[in-house]
């Protein structure tokens, strides 16, 4: 009887994980005025984190190229390209 109890249990406790919220982490904004000091084709992958911080997400490319997303509002996330050699290469702005 105590092998079941504890499967009931466990299987009680595994429902329960499954259930709890993932708590995201909180949103940031960055000064987006401070954009304009990165340059196409001469600011790199390093000096964009310098200036802006960490993106809130990153993607990267088998061909070596990069991506940056920073949230610069509730209503505005601008995205950064960058080349295999960690250059900028192009700046995205989406709005909601």
């Amino acid at each position: 009887m105590s092998k079941n109890y504890f499967s009931v249990v466990l299987c009680f406790l595994v429902f329960l994980a499954g259930c709890t919220p993932v708590q995201d982490k909180p949103v940031t904004y960055v000064d987006s005025s401070l954009m304009s000091q990165l340059e196409m084709s001469k600011s790199t992958k390093a000096e964009t984190k310098a200036l802006l911080g960490e993106p809130a997400f990153t993607t990267s490319k088998p061909d070596g190229r990069s991506t940056f997303l920073y949230n610069t509002s509730p209503t505005q996330k601008v995205v950064f390209l960058f080349d295999a050699e960690g250059k900028l290469i192009k700046k995205v702005v989406y709005e909601k």
